[in-house]
């Protein structure tokens, strides 16, 4: 049942590889070999290996299978006695999950790109509605410090700025 359950999904489906092994013997897998066969009966080694046989323990880490390098988990399958017989194996290229990682990143970077102009278009015409009533007050009184009593103010608003333009035209209409 677990060698159809392995054999049954693809490689795209998990988005890793996934492998049983009796001993250290692989039984099933969607581990495929460079010919594209499945690794079916190659043999596990190396740091894993040593962790599972020797020290008894679960593996994580990287780990090299067939010339590509993977992050990897090992679970030992133990019998009744607490003997390990087997492993359960999943991992996933190292090259798929950067791959994966940077199109994060490269996501993130437009996003922030995006809102920062957003919010540097909106800053900008928030802070033009600001002065330009300001700007307006500065012409006009540099205007009536010139002498020119014909100076058109225009008003309306309810903030400073506008309560200094009303000021200013009452100045010229009394003057």
């Amino acid at each position: 049942i677990v060698r159809a359950e392995v054999h049954g999904f693809p490689q795209e489906f998990f988005g890793g590889t996934a492998t049983v092994f009796m001993r250290d013997t692989r039984i099933s897998t969607n581990v495929q070999k460079p010919d594209g066969t499945r690794a079916v009966g190659t043999q596990l080694k190396g740091a894993a290996h040593d962790t599972l046989f020797k020290e008894k323990k679960p593996y994580r880490g990287t780990a090299d299978i067939l010339g590509k390098s993977y992050f990897v988990a090992y679970d030992p399958i133990k019998d009744q006695q607490g003997e390990i017989i087997g492993a359960l194996y999943v991992g996933i290229p190292k090259s798929d999950y950067f791959a994966s990682f940077n199109r994060i990143v490269v996501f993130v970077a437009i996003l922030a790109v995006i809102l920062v102009t957003i919010v540097s278009v909106m800053s900008y015409f928030y802070m033009k509605k600001l002065t330009m009533p300001l700007n307006e007050c500065v012409n006009a009184a540099n205007r009536l410090a010139d002498g020119d009593p014909t100076v058109e103010i225009r008003t309306g608003g309810d903030q400073e700025t506008a309560q200094l333009l009303e000021g200013l035209k009452n100045m010229v209409i009394r003057w």
